[in-house]
């Protein structure tokens, strides 16, 4: 026997135990590179709409900006407010044009593109041409704006003139003066010493009780709170009363340092439904004077600011005749 033959590869075998089933030769697997592990995170949800938080809010806004067009700047509607200047330069409410006051506050609001006067024009020359920078369309929107404001200033100024010339009314016998509306005319009421109503609506009315006490002065009967109290009392047991609640209480000084107290309360009542209502009552020569005015505060037709001073002015001037 050679040497080589001793060093042949030598081949095991292993008997099988199920001859029936031969065993599987097993192949070898080929050897591969290992692959790099990947991680995959979840796409970040965009917060959108009211989710957002305020700084994204402010940065959303400011990128907004951005991206106007400057060349379509000057196009479309704009609604402007707070625009002033300077007393001396206000035409006066009768001026119904555009003041170039306000044309240079309106091109200041809107950014228009300032222009510098040159060596050889006048100041006159230079205004008339920073005016006409204006485009048409925004000077037609401003006349308009302007326009439409002056009427309506013009028509409230008006309206408040005429309720604001009340005339006084004087009752000597009595002892007792007011203000009043001069178109309220006088009726005659049982239990009333002097009665006024608005012509053809009897709800808003203003009268006068005067009865004898035995009190000298109001804070005997109490403060007024107290006395608020015992009026909202008096009215909640009328049959017709739905509710009462009082909005507001105070006092003043009258002729001679008399003691008003002044009230005013919202009542709902089968008589006429909602009605705010303003009293005022003094205590003088042992007589206990009561203003009451009432006046309708319906939801479908609530008492205004101009007719709420109004019927306050009366309020406040009723006092004892001197």
């Amino acid at each position: 026997m050679s040497i080589t033959s001793k060093f042949l590869p030598l081949h095991l075998s292993f008997p099988n135990p199920n001859p029936k089933f031969p065993s599987p030769t097993p192949t070898p697997r080929p050897l591969s590179h290992p692959k790099p592990l990947t991680i995959r995170c979840a796409k970040k949800r965009q917060r959108t709409g009211n989710l957002r938080y305020p700084s994204e809010k402010r940065k959303l806004k400011s990128k907004q900006k951005t991206q106007i067009d400057e060349a379509d700047k000057f196009e479309g509607f704009w609604r402007l407010y707070k625009l002033g200047f300077p007393v001396h330069r206000d035409p006066g409410k009768d001026f119904l044009g555009v003041s170039d006051a306000l044309l240079e506050q309106i091109a200041k609001a809107l950014k228009f593109p300032k222009r510098t006067r040159q060596s050889n024009e006048s100041p006159n020359t230079y205004s008339t041409t920073k005016i006409t920078c204006l485009t048409k369309r925004v000077l037609n929107l401003s006349i308009v704006a302007v326009t439409l404001s002056l009427t309506i200033s013009s028509s409230i100024s008006k309206g408040m003139a005429q309720d604001l010339e009340l005339e006084r009314y004087t009752d000597s016998k009595q002892g007792f003066t007011l203000l009043r509306p001069p178109s309220w005319v006088k009726v005659e009421k049982a239990g009333a010493t002097v009665l006024f109503e608005e012509p053809n609506k009897a709800t808003n009315n203003l009268g006068i009780v005067v009865s004898p006490v035995r009190l000298t002065k109001l804070e005997e009967f109490g403060s007024p709170q107290f006395v608020a109290d015992k009026l909202i009392q008096v009215e909640k047991r009328k049959e017709s009363t739905k509710d009462a609640d009082i909005i507001g209480i105070s006092e003043r000084s009258g002729n001679g340092g008399l003691q008003v107290y002044e009230f005013e309360y919202k009542l709902d009542s089968t008589r006429g439904g909602m009605k705010r209502i303003f009293t005022a009552v003094f205590v003088a020569s042992k007589k206990l004077y009561i203003l009451n005015i009432a006046h309708s505060d319906k939801p479908e037709g609530p008492l205004d600011m101009h007719r709420k001073r109004l019927l306050e002015q009366v309020l406040h001037s009723f006092d004892a005749a001197l």
